[in-house]
């Protein structure tokens, strides 16, 4: 940590996160109560991360870098310029 915030106003990643994919269309609320699980959204900052999605998605053109509220996405449609 560099020191630019306190403690108690710093975002850490939970060891408790478990990492899954959700089905296409199928939102973080979603995915996790279908399992019986709570959504963290703010734990999907650390997700954001090309080697964890590569873990759980194709990523068969590799990363690029995308900013948006809809973030970590894995873009399947072929018509989209942010393809796989």
């Amino acid at each position: 940590s560099r020191g630019y915030l306190r403690p108690d106003e710093q975002l850490k990643q939970s060891d408790l996160a478990i990492v899954m994919a959700a089905a296409r269309g199928q939102s973080c609320q979603q995915a996790c109560t279908h399992r019986g699980m709570l959504c963290d959204q703010e734990q999907l900052y650390f997700l954001n991360d090309c080697k964890i999605l590569a873990q759980h998605f194709g990523c068969e053109a590799g990363c690029a870098h995308q900013v948006g509220k809809e973030l970590p996405v894995y873009v399947p449609d072929d018509f989209q310029p942010t393809y796989r």
